[in-house]
This record gives C-alpha cells, structure tokens and sequence, in this order.
C-alpha cells in the first residue's frame, strides 16, 4: 500500500477528465516520407483536443502555448535537426489509462492504424490518469499494451511520472529493465514550479500540465536518450 507522500500533490490535484480528450481518432500519424517512423504513445500531455469547458482551446500537448512547443513538436524537430525527415504519430492512450483491466478490446477497436504503423522508435509517456494505487498490479497491462503496440527490434524510450508517483514510478524503470528499454526520466521536474503552467490557466488541472519550460526540458532529456540510442544513425 502507497504512503500518501509516495504521490505527488499535483497529481492529485489533477481534475482534468481522462474522459473525452479527443474529438476523433486517438490515433494521429504523419507520414512525411521519412527514412525512420517514431510513435508516441501519451496522454493529455501529449496531445488533448480543444476543451472549452476547462478553458483548453490547444489541439496539442496540454498546457504548451503552441503545437510547435509541446514536446512531440520539440523533439520531433531536433531530431529531424540531427537525422532528417522522419515519419511521426501519436497514440493517445488516456482512456487506455482509466480501463486498461478491460483495454484490450480498447486496443483492437482504435489502435490497429498505430500498431500498423510499425514505428522503430516508441516513445512511452503515460501513466498520470491511472488509479493512484494501480502499480505494481498494473505492469501486465502495460505489458500488453506495449506487445500490441511496439514490433520486435523497434527502440524504446520509457519516461517515468511528469507528476511523481513512486510506486508507477518504480514499475515502469523495472518493466524498462527487463525489456531492455531505455529509461527517461523526468519525475523530478514538478518540484520547480515554473516547469508547469501554473498562472495561465484558470483551471487548476490544466494549470498542472507541462507549460513551455517543462514541455522543452522533457523534450531535452528524451532527445538525450533517443541519441544515445541512435549512435551509429
């Protein structure tokens, strides 16, 4: 059983639904003609559709002030920067978060366009709208997910909590140690105020989310990660 203190406050304080953050598909693919595909399977702070009852009106990563400066966008344009034009999609998976003990069928029914996409590179950054005492209990789910979603030889990026949960936390270094993924993390964070968008946003859950700052500073320690994978490209 989890010690309050184990789960950061911000993360209970997070009152933005899990529920209805897409208007469409939750699954986003841009093919540009790339010599690699990279996919990032996310949630609100990957991508959420307008909200205008949360005072959310962005069409990307939650609360970034612009799509070019949410951390999909930052990263995809350092990495294009480095290795040239890259095929990119988003799975977003929040509802995944809150039914994963029935997401199976989930999968099936919305992500079959993701998982034919058959990326190189997976970029996993979910966990946040799961039950706070979901973990460890929950590693099997994601170990399902990630085998429907992430094709054998492709790369992973694994990040820990934006908002620190040290049980989740835990699970997911140890799921990317025995898969032999590469761990990002990024739980540390949330202790400096201004890597959040507290002040621009009325409301309280959104003002929670990743502003600019914390958008680019994920960013920069995934592209750390993805380059040292990445050497010999």
């Amino acid at each position: 059983m989890q010690a309050e203190h184990s789960v950061s406050k911000n993360e209970l304080q997070n009152n933005v639904p899990a529920a209805d953050q897409l208007r469409i598909s939750p699954v986003r693919l841009f093919p540009q003609g790339g010599s690699k595909r990279v996919l990032f399977i996310g949630n609100s702070i990957t991508w959420h559709a307008p909200r205008p009852q949360i005072g959310w009106s962005g069409d990307w990563g939650m609360a970034a002030s612009s799509e070019d400066k949410d951390y999909v966008h930052r990263l995809m344009a350092a990495l294009t920067a480095r290795y040239g034009t890259l095929d990119y999609g988003i799975a977003q998976l929040a509802e995944w978060e809150c039914t994963y003990p029935d997401g199976g069928h989930l999968l099936t029914e919305q992500f079959e366009a993701a998982r034919a996409f058959c990326p190189d590179l997976v970029i996993l950054r979910i966990g946040e709208n799961m039950p706070k005492n979901s973990a460890p209990a929950c590693r099997a789910y994601f170990e399902e997910m990630l085998d429907f979603l992430v094709p054998a030889g492709a790369d992973v990026v694994v990040t820990d909590s934006f908002w620190r949960n040290d049980a989740r936390d835990r699970m997911l270094s140890e799921l990317a140690a025995d898969r032999g993924y590469t761990l990002c993390r990024i739980s540390d964070l949330e202790a400096d105020d201004g890597m959040m968008a507290k002040g621009l946003f009325e409301h309280r859950g959104v003002s929670l989310h990743p502003g600019d700052l914390g958008m680019e500073a994920i960013a920069e320690r995934l592209l750390a990660a993805v380059t040292s994978l990445w050497k010999g490209v």
